[in-house]
């Protein structure tokens, strides 16, 4: 007979006080004032000698089996005892229902279970591995989708408006996790690495030539904080290398403050049982009725949520509200009159809100210089598609100068090189605050 007990919060025996007798086991934690008692089967009073106890540092889980001797025979020598304090018999053993009753009010105590063992050596292995198999479940679709959810939120909060890059921001993109996840219990237990790419963009949105990657070579569930290693392939001029830094020095530490751990297995452990919920209710449901999806779809997902008119009056306020300052400031540029056709929504599951959005998006815009005498140049800025399948730096814009105007090719010029970047930034801004919103609304 086998009792196993989760320790998701330990990585060895050290330190832990462990008594096995014949009528419990005592456990007790490192750091935790009292001990968790364990009723026994009335069975195993007259045995405790061959008590063995192991604990597996990759399962974080502490095994304490017996050999029972067959019906008429007497108990033969015990065997040998690993990692475990000295046994004690008692007087009184509880009957089997105590024992199963009993709960764990230890922390780090997830979960206890007892296995039977036969004497067919063979077919215990086997049927412990398929209780395994049939407990553990693979979840590293639902952690990709968490981790990228945590880098996203990580670069709306926090790589925005950075006060040393002179209010410059960092886009993250390109988020890749690879590896291997499982929910046992109601653990998750997951080994896996991540990368993304980054790119630094300045006050307006223009790109200031500093890339570069970041990643993490391993991710498991028992870290605090992961090493983040932050590679830059492209840093030219002094602003540019100085970004880079940056991203090495403080970019590094939000990235790996972001991939916590703890909150990470919290995520798809929810995630899991809401999925298991939703599995047990339908099992409820008659054969005809669980055949049909819709109810299961509506516990998981939540409902389009159209999102065209919040996308009008996005670029209605963003667009009005920006300037951009050409020649150092000799002449500014500002945007109005916007004007926004097309589709976008918001839909997904609780865990993982996704966005979608087709625009169309045209706007006028006008230079105006220092000089009072100088005249105004006016034009049209032109988004003939803005979709959720592209990034923002490969979207088209067109500019195009109102007719009759003339020595405008100078400020044209600046216009199309500055003004194009810093509707960029506002493009990618609003595919970030879109998902927000998705993450908001499931909530």
């Amino acid at each position: 007979k086998t009792l196993m007990v989760d320790l998701p919060s330990l990585e060895s025996l050290q330190g832990v006080d462990l008594d096995i007798s014949g009528s419990e086991v005592r456990l007790q934690l490192p750091g935790s004032a009292e001990s968790v008692r364990i009723p026994l089967p009335i069975d195993l009073a007259a045995v405790p000698e061959t008590a063995a106890a192991k604990f597996s540092r990759k399962r974080r889980q502490l095994t304490i089996a017996w050999d029972l001797p067959p019906a008429g025979v007497e108990p033969e020598t015990p065997n040998e005892l690993v990692d475990s304090a000295p046994l004690h018999t008692p007087a009184h053993a509880p009957a089997p229902s105590e024992a199963k009753s009993m709960p764990a009010e230890t922390h780090g105590v997830a979960e206890l279970s007892w296995r039977e063992k036969t004497p067919d050596c063979e077919g215990s292995a086997a049927l412990l591995s398929s209780r395994r198999e049939a407990e553990a479940r693979p979840c590293l679709d639902v952690l990709q989708d968490e981790i990228v959810h945590a880098l996203k939120q990580c670069a709306v909060e926090q790589f925005k408006n950075i006060t040393e890059l002179r209010g410059g921001r960092i886009l993250l993109s390109d988020f890749a996790v690879q590896g291997e996840a499982m929910m046992v219990g109601r653990s998750c237990r997951f080994k896996v690495s991540v990368s993304l790419t980054w790119e630094v963009l300045d006050a307006f949105g223009g790109q200031l030539g500093a890339s570069g990657t970041a990643s993490v070579l391993e991710l498991t569930e028992g870290q605090v904080s992961p090493e983040v290693v932050v590679r830059c392939s492209n840093s030219g001029a002094a602003q540019a290398r100085a970004a880079a830094a940056w991203m090495k020095r403080c970019g590094a530490q939000l990235i790996a403050a972001s991939l916590n751990a703890e909150s990470l297995c919290e995520a798809v452990a929810s995630t899991g049982r809401l999925q298991a919920a939703s599995g047990s209710n339908a099992s409820t449901q008659s054969e005809g009725q669980a055949q049909d999806e819709a109810p299961e779809q509506e516990r998981r997902f939540f409902k389009d949520q159209c999102m065209t008119q919040w996308a009008e009056a996005w670029f209605a306020q963003k667009l009005g509200s920006v300037s951009v300052r050409l020649f150092g400031g000799l002449a500014v540029a500002s945007f109005g009159d916007a004007r926004v056709c097309g589709s976008a929504s918001i839909s997904g599951s609780t865990s993982t809100p996704l966005i979608s959005f087709r625009l169309q998006v045209d706007c006028a815009w006008v230079v105006r210089t220092s000089a009072a005498a100088t005249q105004e140049i006016q034009g049209t800025l032109c988004i003939p598609e803005f979709s959720s399948e592209q990034k923002a730096m490969h979207c088209p814009i067109t500019v195009e100068a109102a007719p009759g105007q003339k020595a405008i090719g100078q400020y044209l010029a600046a216009f199309k090189q500055n003004g194009i970047a810093v509707v960029r930034s506002l493009l990618e801004q609003f595919a970030t605050e879109l998902q927000a919103a998705a993450a908001h609304h499931s909530k």
